[in-house]
């Protein structure tokens, strides 16, 4: 499972270079629901983040040893994980792994938390209307003992068998004395009845107060349950950071090399001569396409949407849908000038010049699902089309062989924008799905889809761009390539180890952040 953009619910806790572990504990870690989801991967954007997060990994293992123990192990391994890069795809496979069935573990145990939270509240709720219940039925036995007992004791001076003898006995005729005589059993049923039902009534006050004792003892079973759930939740969510932080380790260790090593490859096209051949079979094209894009018709612009917010899906509406496809370029249509946004749906899993872990990175990565369309910055034309590379993985060196090292499936763009002439590169590809090299695009065409090819742990697509001066100078700037893959700019380990950065003071040609055309 590659899965650069992976989708780890819970946190994310990322190491640094190859510096051992020191606690850093200036934050107040008491609120674990804020860490969790601030330690997010998805959330972690800059070098600060990640530093943070790295603390807050450090202070939940530092108080379970088999925790520290496994960040211990993992950090010794460093050296021997940056020197043997693609030998630990299989251990960081099963990391990811780890992690995401931990996430889903973790997305169980909260919902069966629910549950038993939300049968807490309806027991709770039973035992409160029971209590009310018993305290009304514990008011009229109250009423009904108190006459009970009055009766009791009035009738106590005169409830002698005597006095009733004497009662029955004073009746003058038969008539009379049955008469006395029933109103005595009368009363005598009376007060057996009301006696009958105060038992009946402090019977049934004695079941519901079992009732009651019974939910009670319910409700403390499912706070028990409830407390277990907290535990087995928070233990799971400690393995996560640590298997992320493996996860991490393994990643960082394959970045902080993959910019060095594509500098010390081949970073020159192998079939230059072919390029050349093939610019100078179209050079009547891209005559005409300067033309067009030194003088444009007025056509409306496909205006980027700047966005920051990672979740965004930043779908393309139906003004700016781009409409071509590799098979349907038409002369007719309207050269546009501005540039073009090259992917939807995406969210940064890396930034331009510093992997967030540390590391080199000289262009944006698109962290976007295999098969999304890529399309065109710019109008220009597609220098060099390298394909032939499956899925891949990190230490890959699919690429190199007709393009740059690790690069996967990649185009090389030479565009025009706004009068300005740029080179991009975008990497890592599906293959079979890349437009063929010579190709003539507009602002927003159909290139090929994103993939996993080359030097990648998962789906995005990485772009780099070159600013190279003047536009006018496209077509010739095309037939005359020297094939150098990073359009003159360096790569990284030259000039201040990043190459030609632009917003270093370098003229053309130099390198651009992708962030400041596109806003992400």
């Amino acid at each position: 499972m590659k899965n650069t953009a992976v989708k780890f619910i819970v946190s994310t806790a990322l190491v640094l270079s190859i510096f051992p572990l020191v606690p850093i504990h200036a934050e107040d870690y008491s609120d674990s629901d804020y860490w969790n989801q601030k330690c997010q991967s998805d959330n972690i954007k800059t070098q600060d983040d990640f530093q943070a997060c790295k603390a807050y990994t450090e202070y939940i293992a530092e108080n379970t040893p088999d925790l520290q123990a496994q960040l211990d192990a993992i950090n010794a391994q460093k050296a021997d994980i940056e020197a043997n890069i693609s030998a630990y795809q299989d251990q960081l496979t099963e990391y990811q792994n780890n992690v995401e069935t931990l996430n889903g573990t973790i997305s169980d145990l909260e919902a069966q938390r629910g549950t038993l939270q939300a049968q807490i509240a309806d027991t709770q709720a039973q035992i409160e209307t029971k209590q009310q219940s018993l305290a009304d039925a514990q008011t009229v036995i109250d009423s009904m003992s108190a006459k009970v007992k009055e009766r009791m004791v009035n009738a106590q001076a005169t409830l002698r068998v005597n006095n009733l003898i004497d009662v029955l006995m004073g009746a003058k005729t038969f008539s009379d004395f049955m008469r006395v005589a029933s109103g005595l059993a009368s009363i005598a049923d009376k007060e057996k009845s009301e006696n009958d039902e105060l038992v009946q009534a402090m019977t049934e006050l004695n079941s519901a107060k079992q009732v009651l004792q019974d939910s009670q003892d319910q409700l403390s079973q499912q706070e028990a349950e409830l407390q277990q759930q907290e535990v087995i939740i928070s233990n799971q969510r400690e393995q996560v950071l640590v298997d992320q932080y493996k996860v991490q380790v393994i990643e960082t260790a394959a970045q902080s090399q993959e910019a060095v090593l594509q500098a010390q490859g081949n970073h020159v096209a192998t079939n230059i001569a072919q390029v050349q051949s093939q610019m100078s079979s179209i050079s009547d094209s891209l005559d005409a396409l300067q033309d067009q894009i030194m003088n444009p018709t007025p056509a409306p612009t496909i205006a980027p949407t700047p966005t920051s917010d990672p979740s965004s899906t930043d779908a393309p509406s139906a003004t700016d849908q781009p409409v071509n496809t590799p098979d349907s370029t038409p002369d007719s249509q309207p050269v546009t000038t501005g540039w073009a946004r090259p992917v939807y749906g995406s969210y940064r899993s890396a930034g331009t010049w510093e992997y967030p872990g540390g590391g080199i990175h000289l262009g944006y990565d698109f962290a976007v699902s295999s098969g999304t369309p890529l399309y065109a910055a710019g109008t220009g034309v597609i220098m060099l089309s390298v394909s032939g590379c499956p899925v891949g993985y990190l230490g890959s060196r699919c690429g190199e062989d007709g393009g740059g090292y690790g690069g996967g499936n990649q185009l090389y763009l030479l565009c025009v924008v706004d009068g300005s002439l740029y080179g991009l590169i975008y990497c890592h590809m599906t293959d079979g799905t890349l437009v063929s090299q010579g190709t003539i695009v507009k602002a927003g065409d159909y290139l090929g889809l994103s993939g996993s090819s080359g030097n990648s742990s998962g789906p995005h697509c990485h772009i780099e761009v070159m600013y190279l001066g003047d536009g006018s100078n496209f077509a010739n700037y095309a037939r005359t390539w020297d094939g150098d893959l990073a359009y003159g700019a360096g790569w990284a380990g030259s000039y201040d180890g990043y190459g030609r950065r632009c917003e270093a003071g370098y003229d053309a040609p130099c390198r651009i952040r992708p962030e400041t055309i596109w806003g992400y």
